[in-house]
């Protein structure tokens, strides 16, 4: 964790990461879009309250598993935590399916 190459790679995701939440913030389905080093949130709107309960969550969690993608959606908040390893396509493939899926909704 503290080897110069790790650092490389958070900041290179923290970076994709702020570009990303750009994109989202002008997002209609969105709101409450934040970073924190590597880790991305945000909420899909929803006609029901935000909540850990949300029934989106379901929603979510079965189009991302069908296209091979670990996310975790809490209710209607939807955090993206990606490894250190993860590649710059890879991630962008991460950016791309969520924004099919917030279209989507």
């Amino acid at each position: 964790f503290l080897a110069p190459a790790c650092r490389q790679q958070r900041i290179r995701i923290n970076q994709q990461h702020m570009q990303f939440a750009d994109r989202l913030s002008g997002h209609k389905a969105v709101k409450n879009v934040r970073v924190t080093g590597t880790i991305v949130a945000f909420e899909i709107i929803t006609p029901v309250q935000d909540s850990y309960t949300n029934q989106l969550a379901d929603h979510l969690h079965r189009f991302f598993r069908e296209r091979r993608i670990m996310l975790r959606p809490l209710g209607n908040t939807l955090y993206i935590m990606p490894p250190y390893c993860i590649t710059d396509e890879e991630l962008g493939l991460v950016y791309m399916s969520i924004l099919e899926c917030i279209d989507g909704i």
